[in-house]
């Protein structure tokens, strides 16, 4: 080969090299700013996860970023068993890979645990998570990305406030306490979770003698709970926290909406519901976790987080807002009559 030659073909190999580490950089950059990709523990009429994905979009559809492609996956944890869920979360984490969105929003805890932690520290791709009822903490410890409340890596987000202290409120004000509080809860994942939670809430309002624990796997367990609390003098109130069981006549899990009934006909007694969803569905209500606010809250860190803010500059925060909303079909049930100076502290009778 001759000199000229030599030089030519040189030449030639380190153009191929440069164009090509262009595009791959141009289809990068191109991907990262036009994707964002959500992936919802539950499915898409879940009364949890559907009212944070409409904040989660309103957020978005306020910013500079609304023309985004969005991507929307489904984990429907509270109907599959607990293989295939785990199947469609690797299925998820695979498409991410492939995409490499630059925004991955997850909410709910089984999203954050079987997705979100998984793309700890991939590169130019934020995680952000919504709707967290478990300890913080303990996912750190699986996967660290916090310190503190400050991100050490790629993840932050939201975590759901349960508003005890003014659910406490709520009943002295109706004239419901001091008395005892049941919590009846599915042994479940998320079950399980909630009943940590608002344990632990409420022993820090100062509540750690009076609690009662009815927990479920069936729904012929939930009769003979709802009878026991009923029965119970010392219980003026409960949480339901039933959010998936298996129903034998069906061969199936049922979640929530679907136990309502069969929950709130055996008790007579106030449910307090932790987001406005469980009012809606058929319990009581109270002092409620803003679920739209909160998935608005995390639309709005996915918009900074886009327009270039540091990570850093974004700790993890509390769900901000409560709606002390009430049930009217439920508190006649109960035949619970609200004063007028009570009824001007409603957000909302639905």
């Amino acid at each position: 080969m001759t000199f000229l030659a030599t030089r030519v073909a040189f030449f030639v190999l380190v153009l191929f090299f440069a164009l090509s580490s262009f595009s791959h950089s141009f289809l990068s950059t191109h991907l990262h700013e036009e994707s964002i990709f959500i992936v919802l523990s539950y499915s898409r009429e879940d009364l949890c996860g559907k009212p944070q994905l409409e904040g989660i979009l309103q957020a978005l559809n306020e910013g500079p970023h609304k023309d985004l492609p969005i991507h929307k996956f489904y984990l429907h944890s509270k109907r599959l068993p607990e293989k295939e869920v785990q199947k469609r979360a690797q299925a998820a984490i695979r498409q991410i890979r492939a995409t490499h969105p630059r925004i991955v929003i997850t909410v709910d805890d089984v999203a954050l645990l079987k997705v979100g932690l998984a793309l700890n520290h991939m590169k130019d791709t934020f995680v952000i998570f919504s709707g967290i009822n478990g300890d913080i903490s303990s996912y750190n410890r699986m996967s660290p990305f916090l310190k503190g409340r400050i991100p050490t890596s790629n993840i932050t987000g939201v975590l759901e406030h349960l508003f005890l202290n003014q659910q406490v409120d709520f009943l002295k004000l109706i004239g419901k306490w001091p008395c005892s509080l049941g919590i009846l809860y599915s042994t479940d994942f998320m079950g399980e979770k909630g009943r940590q939670q608002i344990s632990s809430r409420l022993k820090a309002a100062g509540v750690r003698d009076n609690i009662r624990y009815f927990s479920v796997s069936n729904m012929k367990e939930i009769a003979e709970k709802a009878e026991l609390i009923n029965k119970d003098q010392s219980i003026c109130a409960y949480f339901p926290l039933v959010l998936s069981i298996f129903d034998q006549s069906k061969g199936e899990r049922v979640a929530l909406d679907a136990m309502v009934p069969e929950i709130t006909s055996r008790v007579h007694k106030i449910d307090i519901a932790v987001n406005k969803s469980f009012t809606k569905a058929g319990f009581f209500g109270g002092a409620n976790v803003d679920m739209f606010h909160m998935g608005y809250q995390a639309g709005q860190m996915a918009g900074m987080l886009l327009d270039g803010v540091d990570i850093k500059r974004l700790p993890v925060e509390d769900a901000e807002r409560f709606q002390v909303i009430v049930n009217k079909k439920r508190a006649l049930e109960l035949g619970i009559r609200l004063s007028p100076s009570v009824l001007c502290l409603v957000d909302e009778l639905i």
